[in-house]
This record gives structure tokens, sequence and C-alpha cells, in this order.
């Protein structure tokens, strides 16, 4: 996948600062000053977008070629590094198997909005997919009678690769619950719930629940951010959506 992080690589005792080419579960290319050996080790830090986190993977030199873009800074290769097998142990989580990685996430949060119109504005929203800062593009692919979204493709970057899903969604207007279930795509299996609780007069509790199984593995630290830090800022933000919609509509 052809990305731009930032990356450090220390060899020969000196640390230097560059720029990603692309990067896979399995290694990475970068920007070089002067052309690596083949087999060269390197160490790596690979610094996420807006310095949200890091990873530390060593690797070694698989290749190294001249680069077709020009650099201001003198950066004339592109090594490809191949990360070593222990760089990537740390896979996560749940439920590790040969062909794929399983893992679970839950969060909850207070909203100042009562729940019925919380559950109409997360149907309008697609179920979050637009404020998800790494879904890269939604698409409603089929849609119910009244409206809402019933078949929804998504594309999205998980930072080492880029994967898209379709899921079928399922709305309970009693008991006000969200449901998304995988049917095909990238992922093995893929499935998320969505509910809200009336806990005091314009009020409620928004519970999200979600379990994944991968084809492809990413470091454990990649399945913390997104299971822990993107889930909760997406659910942040969505309640200060809901907050200030609500408060508008009782202004009027």
């Amino acid at each position: 996948m052809k990305v731009e992080y930032e990356v450090f690589y220390t060899h020969a005792g000196k640390t230097f600062v560059t720029k990603s080419r692309d990067i896979s579960p399995g290694g990475i290319g970068i920007y070089t000053g002067d052309e690596l050996k083949i087999g060269t080790p390197l160490d790596l830090t690979i610094v996420m977008p807006e310095g949200a986190m890091s990873l530390n993977l060593s690797g070694a030199v698989k290749y190294t070629e001249k680069s077709r873009e020009r650099s201001a800074d003198h950066r004339r290769f592109v090594a490809g590094v191949e990360f070593d097998g222990g760089s990537l142990d740390e896979l996560p989580a749940a439920e590790t198997g040969e062909e794929f990685i399983g893992y679970s996430a839950s969060h909850s949060l207070i909203i100042d909005a009562p729940p019925e119109f919380c559950f109409n504005l997360l149907s309008e929203h697609v179920g979050l997919t637009e404020l998800a800062g790494f879904v890269e593009e939604t698409k409603v692919l089929e849609k119910y009678p009244d409206g809402r979204p019933r078949l929804v493709e998504i594309r999205a970057n998980a930072l080492i690769r880029t994967f898209s899903s379709v899921s079928e969604c399922f709305y309970d207007d009693e008991n006000l619950c969200q449901t998304w279930k995988r049917i095909k795509g990238d992922l093995i299996e893929g499935g998320r719930q969505c509910r809200f609780t009336a806990v005091g007069p314009d009020k409620c509790r928004y519970a999200y629940a979600a379990n994944t199984k991968m084809d492809f593995p990413i470091p454990g630290r990649l399945v913390h951010y997104f299971s822990v830090v993107v889930l909760r800022r997406t659910m942040k933000k969505f309640k200060k959506m809901a907050e200030e919609e609500y408060s508008l509509r009782k202004a009027r």
C-alpha cells in the first residue's frame, strides 16, 4: 500500500529520519540517501499519522533501487525492508490462528440527548462510518423502503494496508439497537452493535460492541489503536454531534 509515514531507522550506529514509500504487513519501502546493501539489518520506528502512536520493528534490507522520484533532501534510493518474524510476534488479541486474527472491542458513554433521537441520528450517518478517521469511503449499496441503509460498503485504511467489506444493517426500533453483519469482503468475519438506553430525562447510554476476524496480520499495538483509541474518539465525535444537533432542535 502506497503511504507516506515518518520513519526513523538505525544503521551502523546512526539514526536517520526519512519517509516511507509503501508498506505491507510483511515489510516497508523507505527512502534512503545511500544505497543499502542487501541483508543490512535495520531497527525501525514508524510514526503513524498525527503522531497518535508509533511501531518499533526490526528487519533486513531485501532490495535497493534508485528512486524514480526527485527528492529535495537527496534521498536517492528506496530500500525494501522485510520485517523480522519476531517483530510481528506481538500479534494480538482474542484469537490467533495460522490463517486469521480475531479481536473484540466495546465501549460506552453518556450522551445528553434522548435515546430515540440518537438512534435515528446514527442511522442517518451510516453507523458512524463517516466519522471514523480510518474509513476512506462509504457507499450505500441498497436501502430499506424507509430509506435507511441496508447494504453498506466501506473502504478503510488499517495503516499497513487497505481493506474493504460489505455489511448488512439491521434496525431494532423497539430496543433502539442497530446491528451490522459482514457479508463479504476482505474480513473473514465482522459484526458490530450499537444500543441506546435511557438513563434520565434527555439522556442516554450509548453502548458499542464489535467482533472482527481478519485474514491478514497486524501488530498488537495497531489492534489496540483501532479498538480503543479510534473507537473512543469516533464515539466522542458522535456524542458531540448528537448533543449539538439536539440543542439546536430544542432551540427552534
